[in-house]
């Protein structure tokens, strides 16, 4: 519904799409800024397409919305299906933003592959909640309409049931998007007539998944028939819950070995035959078919906003491959590191994370991209904002450096320990957000988690030449945090809270937001999953500040390709929040001055190293 244009946003610069219909219509405008409503509530997650305003102007409304300039699934599909392993993380990613929407009163309705869209980096979107049933709102769909798109619509959709629609609904809608994605072809032929396919909907079952594609294993069956299942309580009971059976699904097949296609045909034949008196039998007792051989218990999928990049790595391998050897998610990648990984880099045992090999540290990779850095709405030395270009992908730490890290490196080295006993300042009077009458100075005790802080700027780096990395570039670390997308903050655009961010809030000493969480000074890294940028990393907003390479000075007004700053000055530059700032420091684009050493209480630091060195 409407047309849809490229534009730049007049103050920031930024690219954005535009979408916009005439305003004559009522009821097409109420449906078209019902979209803007839904999506307002779930712009903070990197899984679905982030609007930037709506409203009705010069007798048109419009929606605001990020570009995704990547292209869609439909428009994949039309080589044919995707690799089934792809299609299947493909699935958790959708599951997972779905999963979002849902726990904020959102169900889709629409899900159907012209509704996948891909960023720059190749992650997949959703788009297109015009046809929404938003939990609160008044209600658009009359009973005994057929709302949505006939070859993916849900049975109860089909009924003319769309105002019932649950979580369920979108359930089957991307069960019908992956059994496209891993056939080819939809579930029931598009080209019937409208009452024959509706028909069909209700009354049929799709072909097999594997009958269609032969080269799918057995377990894509199970897992696609019991999404398609005509009754809701039939199918998965969550989004989250097929996130998890696809995740599951992945990880089987990974290890354990493909159908031979030497078998004799009689054995063959045998198979097939065993396998369909399996499907029939537990087809007429109402559970799903079991997986041809076994397949363990899938973890939990948590229910809220994952981060955005790759999914959330915690599926440790069985056999951990040689570290020269790739593992099989790295080949089904989009945006690769090149090969060889640099000196001291190999791959760990655990999904799209590549470990340190001097320092144990978890390292991700950041590809070569071009981005909006700076940002107008803070402090006048982070505008103007200006397009940067990265021309080499890096590996950067997840979390900061923790003190147990920094201390083994000084023991190794021979220099001295400090206490682990440090000040976390002076709280303001109680009742007070801000005051400026100070109490007993306070203390906290950091472990072996804890952020390192009160490290000096030639401590920094040489620890970081003894892991055989080097401190990032503020350019480098921008973009680690914010991606390409325009992002205010890590986690997307919606403002920081006590669950997203360690910053000043009540629980702090130094009470500069009107919040709460459980840490009054620094966290042990990771506490805060929430801030979590497009790439894995976290802790960028918040907890600590962070030194880079570069010293202090202006940021360039014109493009610029892997800008670096002044070759020496006063002051370095910080980035990113920490536990005594204010909320605002978690912007992406902000940055501040750390003195010539860089010794702070609320200042730590983290590594990288370049790709193809």
């Amino acid at each position: 519904m409407g047309t849809v244009f490229a534009a730049r946003h007049l103050g920031t610069a930024a690219r954005c799409a535009v979408k916009a219909v005439p305003a004559d219509d009522p009821e097409v405008t109420h449906r078209f800024l019902r979209e803007a409503e839904a999506l307002g509530r779930l712009d903070d997650h990197p899984g679905i397409v982030r609007v930037l305003g709506a409203g009705v102007a010069q007798g048109m409304a419009f929606l605001a919305m990020e570009l995704v300039q990547g292209g869609t699934l439909k428009e994949r599909l039309r080589a044919g299906p995707l690799p089934w392993r792809e299609a299947a993380l493909l699935g958790v990613e959708l599951a997972r933003a779905l999963s979002h929407a849902h726990a904020r009163g959102v169900v889709h309705r629409d899900l159907k592959p012209e509704n996948v869209l891909f960023d720059a980096e190749g992650r997949a979107k959703i788009v297109d909640f015009g046809v929404a049933r938003v939990e609160g709102a008044l209600r658009l769909t009359a009973t005994g309409a057929v709302l949505g798109t006939p070859a993916y619509m849900a049975p109860e959709q089909a009924d003319g049931q769309a105002h019932q629609a649950d979580p369920r609904t979108d359930v089957y809608g991307l069960g019908a998007t992956l059994y496209h994605a891993m056939t080819g072809l939809p579930p029931f032929d598009p080209d019937l007539s409208g009452v024959a396919l509706l028909k069909r909907i209700l009354s049929e079952p799709p072909s097999r998944p594997t009958e269609v594609n032969p080269e799918l294993p057995d377990e894509v069956d199970a897992v696609l028939y019991r999404a398609l299942a005509k009754e809701p309580e039939r199918r998965h009971a969550s989004a989250a819950d097929l996130a998890a059976a696809l995740q599951q699904l992945a990880r089987a097949e990974a290890q354990r070995p493909r159908r031979s296609s030497a078998r004799p045909v009689a054995v063959v034949a045998l198979a097939v035959a065993v396998v369909a008196a399996v499907v029939a039998f537990a087809t007429r007792r109402g559970t799903p078919a079991p997986a041809t051989t076994p397949v363990t218990e899938a973890p939990p999928v948590s229910e809220g906003p994952p981060a955005t990049g790759p999914p959330p790595a915690t599926e440790p391998v069985t056999e951990p491959p040689a570290a020269s050897e790739p593992p099989a998610w790295f080949r089904d990648l989009v945006d690769r590191p090149p090969l060889p990984l640099p000196p001291g880099v190999s791959f760990s045992g655990v999904r799209f994370e590549y470990r340190g090999e001097r320092d144990g540290a978890v390292l991700l990779y950041v590809p070569p991209a071009t981005f909006d850095m700076g940002d107008p709405n803070i402090p006048k030395d982070a505008a103007p904002v200006h397009r940067v270009r990265i021309t080499r992908g890096f590996f950067l730490q997840k979390t900061e450096v923790t003190i147990g890290r920094l201390d083994e490196f000084r023991r190794a080295t021979g220099r001295p320990v400090p206490t682990r006993v440090v000040s976390i300042g002076k709280p303001r009077a109680e009742g007070t957000i801000a005051s400026s009458a100070p109490v007993a100075e306070r203390f906290q005790t950091l472990g072996d988690e804890h952020p390192a802080v009160l490290v000096t700027c030639e401590e920094a780096e040489a620890y970081a030449a003894w892991a055989g990395l080097r401190l990032p570039t503020e350019a480098e670390w921008e973009l680690a945090a914010r991606g390409t997308d325009g992002r205010w903050y890590p986690w997307g655009m919606g403002d920081p809270d006590g669950t997203l961010v360690n910053v000043a809030d009540r629980s702090s000493v130094e009470r500069k937001e009107d919040w709460e969480d459980p840490y009054p000074g620094q966290a042990p890294v990771g506490s805060f999953p929430r801030d979590r940028s497009p790439y894995g990393c976290l802790d960028l907003g918040g907890n600590v500040s962070e030194l880079v390479a570069d010293w202090f000075g202006p940021l360039g007004r014109g493009e610029e390709t892997d800008p670096r700053g002044p070759d020496r000055g006063a002051q370095r530059v910080r980035k990113g929040a920490s536990f005594n700032s204010y909320a605002r420091s978690a912007r992406a684009g902000y940055r501040a001055t750390a003195g010539a050493d860089g010794k702070a209480i609320n200042l730590g630091f983290r590594c990288c190293v370049t790709a193809g060195e």
